[in-house]
């Protein structure tokens, strides 16, 4: 953590930002190290630790690279869960990069294996990517429909947070289709 780092406590979110910064250069070379040696878990200890702040400070390039090591490191163990978790963050990544095609090929990686291990929030995070993806590619439609599968889904895990995401989304789809009164609805459901 942080504190650690400083020798104490941090007062605030941008002072752990900017401690976090400069130490980020030694954190990606101990990901690649621990990569490298084949310790698996602590690649995805990092991976998880860094995610956060990396996607707070912009590093969208180094989200890519810790994603794809993680995700390689969740191969090597033939660790499914942490595979299906890994490959729904670099379909974010991806997304976030405008790489739609690729965004949708990790989730639709993610969906079969959440499925074949039970993980239903993983489930309906990964159709809700599906959505996302759909709805980068231009096909509002069909994002709709992944909405709509995913929210029943994420309705069943009580995660409200991921609720209000896929009801934003569908606002945004329908706005696409300039079908303004079910995108208010549902940016008003979101609110």
């Amino acid at each position: 953590p942080a504190s650690e780092l400083t020798g104490g406590m941090l007062s605030s979110m941008r002072e752990a930002l900017v401690v976090f910064q400069a130490a980020r250069p030694g954190l990606l070379a101990v990901l690649c190290l621990a990569a490298q040696r084949g310790w698996d878990q602590q690649v995805w200890q990092l991976n998880d630790s860094m995610s956060g702040s990396l996607s707070i400070l912009r590093y969208v390039d180094d989200l890519l690279t810790i994603h794809e090591t993680a995700l390689a490191a969740a191969r090597h163990a033939r660790d499914r869960s942490a595979e299906g978790r890994t490959l729904i963050n670099l379909g974010h990544v991806y997304a976030e990069l405008r790489r739609f095609v690729e965004a949708r090929d990790c989730y639709q990686q993610s969906l079969a294996i959440v499925r074949e291990i039970g993980d239903r929030y993983g489930e309906g995070s990964a159709i809700h990517g599906l959505g996302e993806a759909c709805a980068g590619l231009g096909q509002s439609e069909e994002a709709i429909d992944y909405y709509q599968r995913a929210l029943v889904i994420l309705r069943e895990t009580d995660d409200r947070s991921a609720q209000a995401r896929v009801m934003s989304d569908f606002g945004g789809a329908y706005r696409k289709l300039r079908r303004f009164e079910e995108a208010i609805d549902w940016c008003q459901q979101c609110l």
